[in-house]
């Protein structure tokens, strides 16, 4: 249904949209979530056509029309749906007014018939039972004082009574307390078809306790760097973004590459390991390992390798084995004589 290749986007001379890639299919549910500033609400604004943000690349498709061509307001006849994170008041404005307008110009693309005002106001009845929203807000102007829950409570109405292909809810949950969120969560899973699709904006994981993405997709620096499902925003919950964006940074190369050459990391050190020293020792005698008659061997200690050869063995006929004899000791000369000594 909703297909996003290389989607690039700024605002103000600011790239905000640095490569975007999504797939949504008809009956799915999709999840964007990441840190503040990451382009969440960015994505949203541009794909339902706000003329603040210029797309510079990359190409949208939904329902196999080109979206980027079109106007805002075709893209709400094709089934487009965009709730606000923060709605707007419009004052002198009625909210069933309002949806009767929007209702008509949704029939009339279509080649439907528009409906009187009777008829709407039987219609616009039973969606608002169904939404739990309080009869007496369709007759004041849109949004005008009403609360954050009612505000919400709105949005989900207008998806109700206009019944979009794709549903891009922008932050929904915020602003709403325990009670009100399941309310809007249990509104948002009956509007769900098999013709259908949702793709939820969000920072956090409660929503999608009670609206089960099929997918969950990681949005960071204007990019989607990680996606997975449900488990994923369960992660997010408990350990932050941190962990994401550290490990969607790549490691910086130690010299840089000049023109026409690719970096190639540097192997990671040799860890130095202890060998035993070559040098002999100056303070004990050292002789050979039986057997070990080979150039370059290390000598082994007399002390800690005794010669283990039989008596004998090696040896010239009436001498003392190497391992009898004691250590040669070094005679002192003899104490030097002056001439008055001599002459007594």
């Amino acid at each position: 249904m909703l297909e996003i290749h290389d989607l690039h986007a700024s605002v103000n001379g600011a790239d905000i949209l640095k490569g975007i890639d999504l797939r949504v299919g008809a009956g799915e549910t999709h999840a964007i979530m990441g840190p503040n500033g990451s382009g969440k609400s960015t994505l949203a604004l541009v794909l339902a056509g706000h003329p603040a943000y210029t797309v510079t690349r990359g190409s949208v498709t939904f329902d196999g029309r080109d979206l980027l061509g079109l106007a805002p307001e075709e893209r709400a006849r094709a089934g487009l749906f965009l709730s606000f994170q923060h709605p707007i008041e419009i004052p002198g404005l009625r909210l069933d007014h309002f949806l009767r307008a929007g209702y008509n110009e949704v029939r009339k693309s279509r080649d439907e018939d528009e409906i009187d005002v009777l008829k709407f106001d039987r219609l616009i009845r039973a969606k608002v039972k169904e939404t739990g929203m309080d009869a007496a807000l369709t007759k004041r102007s849109v949004n005008d004082g009403f609360s954050g829950g009612e505000k919400k409570r709105n949005e989900l109405l207008q998806m109700t009574v206009l019944e979009p292909k794709l549903r891009i809810l922008d932050e929904v949950d915020s602003g709403l307390d325990v009670d009100s969120l399941r309310s809007v969560a249990d509104g948002i899973n009956r509007l769900a078809t098999p013709e259908s699709a949702t793709l939820i904006v969000t920072h956090y994981q409660r929503i999608l306790s009670y609206v089960v993405p099929d997918a969950v997709h990681i949005l960071i620096d204007g990019r989607i760097v990680r996606s997975g499902d449900k488990h994923l925003a369960a992660e997010i919950e408990s350990r932050g973004y941190d962990w994401v964006t550290e490990a969607a940074q790549p490691a910086p190369p130690s010299v840089a590459p000049t023109a026409g050459q690719s970096w190639v990391p540097k192997p990671p050190p040799r860890r130095r390991t202890w060998r035993p020293s070559r040098r002999p020792s100056t303070t004990a005698r050292r002789t050979t390992p039986p057997g070990s008659a080979s150039c370059g061997e290390t000598p082994w200690p007399s002390s800690r390798a005794p010669d283990s050869r039989p008596h004998g063995a090696g040896t010239r006929p009436g001498s003392t084995p190497t391992s009898a004899r004691s250590p040669r000791r070094r005679s002192r000369p003899p104490p030097r004589t002056t001439g008055r000594e001599s002459s007594t």
